[in-house]
C-alpha cells in the first residue's frame, strides 16, 4: 500500500511539473514571482515574529535578569559578610592563644577561654547560626544559637573537604551542610558552611579549622527582601547542585530541569505557557561562588508595541507585494515580446521563408539572441545554396558514372577481342571473356544502387582486368592483398575501377614493357584503406594536382579520377579522403581511406534521377 502511495505521489508530482512546463513564459514568470512573493511574506512573518519578540521580550527579560542579579548580589553579600566575620574570628587573640597552646599543652583553661570567645562572637553575627573551631589534636570549640550539633567524625582530618581547605592556605570554601560531618537536628533546615584554616598570625602555621554555618532561611530571606517581587519563583543551587532556595512552585514549571538543560544548551531564557498564562524563565550562573540561580515570572504582552510592529509589517508586505507584481509584469513583457517575434519568424521558416528578425535591443541576452538567430539564418541560406550546388554536382557525376559504365570504345575493343577469339576457335576463351563482361556490367550497374560491398567492388575490378588481360595478354600482372573481414563493408560502386584503369592506360602501357598492379584492402584504426599501386610511368606533383583538382577532367572533357574523388567527398563528408603518391619513373600509389561502417548501419543511398 505504501509503495502504491509513493507511485501515486510521484505521478501527481510529474503531472504538476509537466503542466508547469507547458505554461507560457509570461505565465511562468508570474508563477515564479508569486512563489517569491510567498517566500517574501514568509520571511516578513518571521521577521515580524522576531522583532515583536525582541521588543516585547526586551523589558520583561531585563526585569527577569535584574531579579537574577539581585539574588546573585544578595547571596554574594551574605557570603561576603560571613567571610569578613570569619576573619575576625581567626584573628581573635583569645582564640589564637588557646589554639597555639593546645598544640603543646592542652588544658581546660584554654578550652574554656576559646569557648567563651566563640560564644561571644556568635552573638555578633546576624547571618551565622553557629561557629565551630577544630584544633589539629581533635578538640572542638563551638557556639550555637540553637541546639548544639554533635560531630560524626573523631578527627577533623576525616572531613571530606579537609584536603581542599588545607590547600586554600587560609582562603575559604563553601560546603553544603558542612559536608555531612554533623549529626542532623530534626527541626532545623539545611545550611551552607563557610570553612577556612586558622593560621598562626605570627608563624602562619595551621592551628585549626573554622566552620561557620549559614542557614538556608537566612539566604532566602535576604533574597526575597531585596527582590521585592511576590510573583517571582526562585531556585538557587550550589556548585554541587544542592538546592539552597526553592520557592513554592505555583506555575508547574520544573526549574531544576531547566538549569540542567541550560548547562548543555547555554540557553539564558525561554518562554513557557501554562493555563493561558505565559511565563519568562531565566537562568544565571554566579561567578563568585559557582552557584546557579533561575527564576520564573509571569509574562504579559506589550499590546501597544505589538500592534505597532504588526502595522509596520503589514505595510512592508503590502508594498513589497505590489512592487513584485509590477516587476513581474514589466519583466514578463521585456522577455516575452521579443520571444513572440522570434516565434513569428520561426513560423516563416516552417513555410520555407528564411527572414531575419528586426528587433530593437542592446547588447544584452535578447540582443545576442537576435544576432545569433540572424547569423543562423544567413548560415542556413548559405548551406541551402551549397546543398543545391552539391546536388547539381552529384547529378552531374551520376550521369558521368552512367556514361563511364558504358564506354563505347571499351565495348568495341572487347567485342573485337571476342571476334578474334571466335575466329581462332577458342571457344573457352570466348566463354570466359563474355562471362567476365556480363559480370562486370551486372555488378557495376547494381540495379541502380549506389552502395555495394567492397567484395562486390573487387569483383568489378577483377572482371575488368580479366577482360583487359585478353586484350593485352602479358603487358601487366595483378597482385591482390585483401583482408577477408573488409569485404563485407559498404562502399560507393565504381571507386576502384577508375584508378585501376588509370594505372593500366597511363601508368603501364606508355612504358612499352610489362608492369604490375597492386590492389589491397586493409582494416586500419577503425577505418578501411583501399590501395591501388603500379610501377608505371608515374606523375609529377603538378600532374597530381591537376588530376585531383578536376583541371585535367575539364580539359579532356572526361570524368575519371576527379569525379570519383568528388563522389567520395560528397558521400562521406571527408575532404582529404584520397591520397595520391607519385613521382616520374617510380609509379603511382593511391590510398582511399573510408570509415569502417558495418553493413547493418548502411549509409544513405544516392538514387539516380532524384532532383
Amino acid at each position: 500500500m505504501q509503495k502504491m502511495m509513493k507511485v501515486f505521489e510521484h505521478k501527481i508530482q510529474g503531472n504538476m511539473q509537466q503542466r508547469l512546463m507547458n505554461l507560457s513564459i509570461s505565465a511562468k514568470i508570474v508563477a515564479y514571482y508569486l512563489i517569491l512573493l510567498a517566500i517574501s511574506i514568509g520571511i516578513s512573518a518571521v521577521l515580524y515574529s522576531r522583532v515583536n519578540s525582541a521588543i516585547a521580550l526586551g523589558p520583561i527579560s531585563n526585569i527577569s535578569f535584574q531579579l537574577l542579579h539581585t539574588v546573585s548580589t544578595s547571596t554574594n553579600t551574605v557570603i561576603g559578610n560571613v567571610a569578613e566575620f570569619s576573619k575576625l574570628i581567626v584573628s581573635n587573640d583569645e582564640i589564637q592563644d588557646s589554639l597555639r597552646n593546645t598544640l603543646t599543652d592542652y588544658s581546660f583553661a584554654y578550652q574554656h577561654q576559646a569557648d567563651v570567645a566563640v560564644d561571644r562572637l556568635v552573638g555578633g553575627s546576624s547571618y551565622a547560626s553557629s561557629i565551630h573551631i577544630f584544633d589539629l589534636r581533635g578538640h572542638k570549640y563551638s557556639a550555637e544559637k540553637g541546639i548544639a550539633r554533635t560531630v560524626k567524625i573523631t578527627n577533623i582530618t576525616q572531613a571530606p573537604w579537609y584536603n581542599e581547605v588545607m590547600k586554600k592556605k587560609g582562603s575559604y570554601i563553601l560546603a553544603y551542610n558542612a559536608g555531612g560531618i554533623f549529626n542532623p537536628v530534626s527541626f532545623e533546615g539545611s545550611f551552607i558552611s563557610l570553612i577556612r584554616v586558622i593560621n598562626d598570625l605570627h608563624t602562619q602555621t595551621p592551628l585549626g579549622i573554622l566552620v561557620l554555618n549559614i542557614p538556608e532561611a537566612v539566604l532566602e530571606k535576604s533574597c526575597y527582601d531585596m527582590t521585592n517581587n511576590p510573583d517571582a519563583e526562585i531556585l538557587l543551587m550550589d556548585g554541587q547542585d544542592n538546592i539552597l532556595i526553592d520557592s513554592d512552585n505555583t506555575s508547574g514549571f520544573d526549574l531544576t530541569k531547566f538549569i540542567y538543560d541550560n548547562e548543555k544548551l547555554n540557553k539564558k531564557y525561554t518562554l513557557w505557557k501554562s493555563d493561558q498564562t505565559e511565563y519568562m524563565v531565566s537562568y544565571l550562573r554566579i561567578d563568585e561562588t559557582g552557584w546557579k540561580v533561575a527564576s520564573i515570572i509571569p509574562y504579559r504582552e506589550l499590546s501597544k508595541e505589538s500592534g505597532f510592529i504588526g502595522l509596520v509589517t503589514f505595510l512592508l508586505v503590502a508594498v513589497n507585494s505590489l512592487l513584485l507584481f509590477v516587476g513581474s509584469i514589466f519583466i514578463s513583457r521585456t522577455i516575452t515580446v521579443p520571444i513572440k517575434k522570434f516565434c513569428e519568424a520561426m513560423k516563416g521558416i516552417e513555410k520555407g521563408e528564411f527572414k531575419k528578425v528586426q528587433l530593437k535591443a542592446g547588447k544584452d541576452e535578447i540582443g545576442r539572441l537576435r544576432d545569433g538567430y540572424n547569423t543562423m539564418v544567413e548560415e542556413i541560406q548559405k548551406l541551402i545554396y551549397r546543398i543545391v550546388e552539391e546536388q547539381k554536382l552529384k547529378r552531374k557525376t551520376e550521369l558521368e558514372v552512367l556514361q563511364a559504365q558504358i564506354k563505347p570504345h571499351f565495348l568495341y575493343n572487347t567485342f573485337d577481342s571476342i571476334s578474334s577469339l571466335a575466329l581462332s576457335g577458342k571457344n573457352q576463351d570466348v566463354y570466359n571473356i563474355m562471362k567476365a563482361l556480363g559480370n562486370y556490367y551486372r555488378t557495376s550497374l547494381s540495379k541502380g544502387k549506389e552502395l555495394i560491398t567492397i567484395g562486390e567492388e573487387l569483383d568489378v575490378v577483377s572482371n575488368y582486368l580479366k577482360i583487359q588481360k585478353y586484350r593485352y595478354e602479358d603487358m601487366f600482372s595483378v597482385e591482390y592483398d585483401i583482408d577477408e573481414e573488409v569485404k563485407k563493408y559498404k562502399i560507393l560502386k565504381l571507386v576502384l575501377q577508375p584508378f585501376v584503369e588509370n594505372a593500366l592506360y597511363h601508368g603501364i602501357r606508355p612504358m612499352q614493357k610489362s608492369g604490375s598492379i597492386y590492389i589491397g584492402a586493409k582494416y586500419h584504426e577503425d577505418s578501411i584503406q583501399l590501395i591501388i599501386a603500379d610501377n608505371g610511368m608515374g606523375m609529377t606533383g603538378e600532374d597530381v594536382q591537376k588530376l585531383t583538382s578536376g583541371k585535367t577532367a575539364r580539359e579532356k572533357n572526361s570524368f575519371g579520377i576527379w569525379g570519383t574523388i568528388e563522389r567520395l567527398k560528397i558521400l562521406y563528408g571527408i575532404e582529404e579522403i584520397v591520397t595520391i603518391e607519385s613521382s616520374p619513373g617510380n609509379g603511382t600509389r593511391v590510398i582511399i581511406k573510408i570509415p569502417a561502417e558495418h553493413p547493418q548501419n548502411e549509409l544513405p543511398e544516392l538514387k539516380t534521377g532524384e532532383a
